[in-house]
């Protein structure tokens, strides 16, 4: 399943956490927050709303700027993996 990303730019992180709170009604399920930066993540490509929808949506907040960029689906789950390195505690691993 590929993922359609919207990243929205506020000037305050309050307007991060109710641009979030607003999307979630709409069906968007999964959130990256970020101090002035949120980017929500809508699965699939049938039914999701246009930049248009997403702005009116956040309309009671100022949006700054809105991109949206298509994602191919991978391991997540296996893409954060590779990063974890085995630390030594003792004599185990």
């Amino acid at each position: 399943m590929n993922w359609v990303a919207f990243e929205l730019d506020f000037s305050s992180a309050e307007e991060v956490e109710m641009a979030a709170a607003l999307l979630q009604l709409i069906g968007f399920e999964y959130f990256e927050e970020r101090p002035t930066c949120l980017v929500a993540y809508w699965e699939g490509e049938h039914d999701r709303p246009s930049e248009a929808e997403v702005r009116a949506v956040v309309a009671p907040v100022q949006v700054l700027a809105v991109r949206q960029e298509r994602m191919e689906d991978r391991n997540w789950n296996e893409e954060w993996e590779k990063g974890i390195k085995p630390q030594r505690i003792g004599s185990f691993y």
